[in-house]
């Protein structure tokens, strides 16, 4: 798997996660924070995957 499809994964799960958190996407604090909550997940996990070498699965 690599980083890019890992860090969608987590943005996506994160997104639904964060988002029942901050009461969904009923408020403008409510989707601001879940996004950035999201893109900050998603973010961490991009440079805590390692990258995949060519040869190795």
């Amino acid at each position: 798997m690599s980083r890019y499809f890992t860090a969608l994964l987590t943005f996506m799960f994160v997104l639904v996660i964060v988002g029942l958190m901050f009461d969904g996407f009923e408020s403008q604090q409510g989707i601001v924070m879940t996004v950035i909550f999201s893109l900050v997940g998603a973010g961490a996990a991009y440079m805590l995957v390692s990258k995949s070498r060519k040869g190795e699965e």
